[in-house]
C-alpha cells in the first residue's frame, strides 16, 4: 500500500482500506448534498453495502487511525 493520493484517486487509480478491503467507487459529494464540510469525498467498499465518507487525505475519522482509511493499492 502507498499513501492516499487525492488527485489520483479521483483519477480512478486503484484503493484499499487501511484493512486491506477492495474500494470500488470513489468520488466528490455534491456540495449541495453534503452533511459535513470537513468530508468531502466518498468510497464503496467492496461487500460494504453502505458508503463511508472521508476527508482530502483519506481519512475516515479525524481523531484516531481508521481500519476504513485510505490508501493506494499501487
Amino acid at each position: 500500500m502507498k499513501p492516499f493520493d487525492l488527485q489520483r484517486a479521483l483519477d480512478g487509480d486503484p484503493l484499499v482500506t487501511r484493512d486491506g478491503r477492495l474500494v470500488v467507487v470513489f468520488l466528490k459529494i455534491p456540495q449541495s448534498t453534503r452533511v459535513s464540510c470537513r468530508f468531502k469525498y466518498e468510497a464503496y467498499i467492496l461487500d460494504d453495502p453502505k458508503h463511508k465518507t472521508y476527508n482530502e487525505r483519506g481519512e475516515h475519522l479525524i481523531i484516531e487511525q481508521s481500519p476504513l482509511d485510505l490508501f493506494m493499492k499501487y
